[in-house]
């Protein structure tokens, strides 16, 4: 049994006086939930759910992580045992007798009778005083509520009227074109216009079928003549081009060689209404050559560099259905190769992982197989991720992606590419596909914190569940500013991780229970009548007195453990948090005193759960199990305490609810469970820490949580939400202990 806490009490003392001088000079504005203005320097903190106020972050940790360097921007304490005293000498007798073995051997029972009188004289003197060992009913028997207001402007609101008056119109929905700005007519060409090209304003009554013109500019055609000042690359596909147009027998093309705005604003909205450009054309064609004119190499190779990139894809896609896609080759002019739509995929992307992917959509787009509209922005998000391009903007996925959609919202250069998702998915009836995503768990962890700026489409699923598995219980309501969301109607809950407390819990009271209860609280009335007694020189009424006491003394351990033992019937919801992994029985132990099997492991919870058949009763019974008993989950526990900055770390959440433990991996401590769908019978809760200089809870990990949990967890307001903490390096410099005291002025400073 740990009893060395004053030593523990010094430790950590030394550790608070480390942890203030590490954080930075300056300080940050809060404003909490109750409107009070604090300033407060930048450190780990959480909100406290009893008065709404931001708290320094003190994590509970096992011994092993406790007693290393600390490699991390939060304080850290021993993990202490919350029970009543006399709870905890009543057990002591037992508590270092391993109870999974049979049998009493001479050495228990030595072991036991050395403890037992001292146990007992310690919980007669116990009894003296106050013996409640329930905890507090709190919240109206709801879990601990994340105090917490949204004060900021979004950057868009799913409600233009939310907006910042300003920016209202940021969420303008753009309209379609019934047309193209510009055409090349064959029959307009000159030596003043060689192409043909006539605007709008200048084709009058002219014939307006015409057909598009698909191509590369990336190893194959230049977009423009006056980039290396020879026109002969433009030259080439123009001749191309009106081979097309004649043997189609439509009087016009259309190429975004030089159909489209010179001016950098209008060739912009340009650039995002291509779609509509290929929806209205008579058919596609296809141009493909070498760079420099070269004839290496073979069609299919110049078919397959054609469909890597971006752009090209939705042309394939939208294409008429009817109409067979003609592909020219420079230098093969006359001789032309049609195939369908289908045998064009199967021609460009017959190797290409999502190649079954794209064949879906050809089937939907030729109206042979319906997809959803949840499905057709999945897969196609999927397909247009593998795609090569030259970056126009950072948003460039999603507005590819927008023209294959009907409502398309204005493009914002200052958008990032999840903002600019963000705003298309807003705009249109997707089947809430963001508040589908961010229930999902990434397999690849490290592919996702890198810094890919597309790390947000990452669709797979620790759980394989598919978007279309998770029904979303919340809604965004806007997107927020450096590629956050806001949040309404998730249900929250606030974790501690400071401490564990005083569980209250309801058993069924029986007469045995009372008997019980009333002789231990006969005991001291006893021995004060006792010593009464013999003052009163009364010996014989001393004497059964002091037999009395000495019985009831020498069972009390057996009547505590029988009166605060038995079948749980409900309990005050908690969450306790703390580092590192211990057995379920020592957690136990720490909360209620003794274990009497209250705990067990969740089974299928977190990345970590494992489970297996537990066959000594029912057949087919279904029983979590410690997870360090998987050799690969084991070593990753062992690695916690020479885990270095940045490096997962393992934690173990305790849902006092439910009566599960769940071992699983993040970055940072979360501070709030946030329960935004039900997937598979289960509730998705995203574990989130708390920025609190700029209000943003960020993902750090998804766990699944039984769905009665939802009945006692309160509801919050509006939330900044983020998928990822923005990445940052690893710091210079790091103190030589976790005790050290010296200033450190010149150490590392974390944010």
């Amino acid at each position: 049994m740990y009893t060395n806490f004053d030593e523990d009490d010094k430790d950590e003392t030394t550790q608070d006086l480390y942890a203030e001088k590490r954080a930075a000079r300056r300080r940050v504005k809060y404003l909490d939930v109750f409107s009070r203005k604090t300033r407060e320097r930048v450190e780990d903190r959480y909100v406290d759910p009893t008065d709404g106020r931001l708290g320094v972050l003190v994590i509970q940790a096992s011994s092993s992580i406790y007693n290393s360097r600390n490699k991390t921007t939060w304080r850290r304490t021993y993990i202490e045992n919350v029970s009543p005293y006399f709870v905890r000498l009543a057990y002591w007798p037992m508590s270092g007798i391993h109870q999974g073995h049979d049998g009493w051997g001479r050495d228990r029972w030595i072991y036991v009778g050395l403890r037992w009188l001292p146990s007992c004289i310690g919980i007669l003197i116990s009894m003296f005083g106050p013996t409640d060992a329930g905890g507090q009913i709190r919240n109206n028997g709801f879990y601990d509520p994340f105090s917490y207001r949204l004060w900021s402007y979004p950057k868009m609101a799913r409600n233009v009227h939310e907006n910042r008056p300003s920016e209202g119109e940021l969420s303008r929905i753009e309209d379609r074109i019934i047309r193209p700005r510009k055409l090349c007519f064959l029959d307009a060409t000159s030596e003043e216009n060689p192409n043909g090209l006539l605007t709008e304003k200048e084709w009058g009554d002219k014939n307006l079928t015409y057909i598009f013109i698909s191509y590369t500019g990336q190893g194959q055609f230049e977009r423009r003549c006056e980039i290396k000042g020879d026109c002969r690359y433009a030259e080439a596909l123009h001749r191309i081009a009106r081979v097309a147009a004649s043997n189609a027998g439509v009087p016009a093309y259309w190429t975004d060689q030089c159909c489209m705005s010179t001016d950098p604003e209008e060739f912009s909205k340009d650039i995002y209404r291509i779609s509509d450009v290929v929806r209205n054309a008579y058919s596609l064609a296809i141009v493909l050559g070498e760079s420099g004119g070269g004839k290496t190499k073979q069609i299919q190779e110049l078919l397959v560099e054609w469909g890597t990139r971006l752009w090209t894809f939705p042309e394939a896609l939208l294409a008429p259905s009817k109409k067979d896609i003609l592909i020219y080759r420079r230098g093969y002019d006359n001789s032309p190769l049609a195939l369908s739509r289908l045998e064009l995929s199967h021609r460009t992307w017959a190797k290409d992982q999502f190649r079954l992917r794209v064949r879906e959509l050809i089937d939907h787009y030729d109206n042979t197989l319906t997809l959803s509209r949840l499905e057709l922005v999945v897969i196609v998000l999927e397909c247009l991720l593998s795609r090569e391009t030259t970056i126009f903007s950072e948003g460039d996925l999603a507005y590819a992606l927008m023209g294959l959609l009907r409502q398309r919202p204005t493009t914002d250069k200052s958008d990032s590419a999840f903002q600019a998702f963000a705003r298309l998915s807003l705009a249109n009836d997707s089947d809430r596909l963001l508040e589908r995503m961010i229930c999902l768990l990434p397999k690849d962890q490290l592919k996702f914190n890198s810094r890919n700026r597309h790390y947000w489409a990452t669709l797979d699923d620790f759980w394989d569940a598919k978007l279309w598995d998770i029904e979303p219980i919340c809604q965004i309501a806007a997107i927020g500013m450096d590629d956050t969301v806001v949040l309404d109607g998730a249900h929250a809950a606030t974790i501690h991780w400071n401490s564990f407390q005083r569980v209250a819990i309801t058993t069924k009271e029986t007469w045995t229970r009372m008997i019980s209860r009333i002789l231990l609280r006969l005991t001291p009335v006893y021995l004060s009548s006792g010593i009464i007694a013999l003052l009163a020189r009364s010996t014989q009424a001393a004497i059964i007195f002091m037999v009395l006491t000495g019985v009831f003394m020498l069972i009390s351990p057996l009547l505590i453990l029988h009166v605060y033992s038995g079948k749980v019937w409900s309990t005050q919801p908690w969450l306790f948090g703390f580092e590192g992994h211990l057995p379920i029985e020592e957690i136990e132990r720490k909360i209620f005193g003794f274990p009497q099997d209250r705990l067990t492991w969740a089974p299928y919870s977190s990345t970590f759960s494992r489970h297996r058949p537990h066959e000594s009763f029912l057949k087919n019974e279904c029983r979590g199990m410690d997870p360090t008993e998987d050799a690969v989950v084991k070593s990753f526990v062992d690695r916690g305490p020479t885990a270095e900055y940045g490096e997962p770390r393992v934690f173990t959440l305790v849902d006092t609810n439910t009566m599960t433990a769940t071992l699983f991996a993040a970055e940072q401590p979360p501070v709030v469970a946030l329960l935004c769908g039900s997937e598979g019978g289960m509730q998705r809760a995203i574990m989130c820490s708390y920025h609190w200089q700029t209000q943003t809870l960020y993902r750090e990990t998804v766990l699944r949580m039984e769905t009665r949990v939802l009945e006692k967890m309160p509801r919050v307001g509006r939330v900044s939400f983020g998928l990822r903490r923005n990445v940052q390096g690893k710091p210079e410099t790091w103190p030589s202990s976790s005790l050290e005291t010296t200033d450190l002025a010149e150490g590392p400073m974390w944010v």
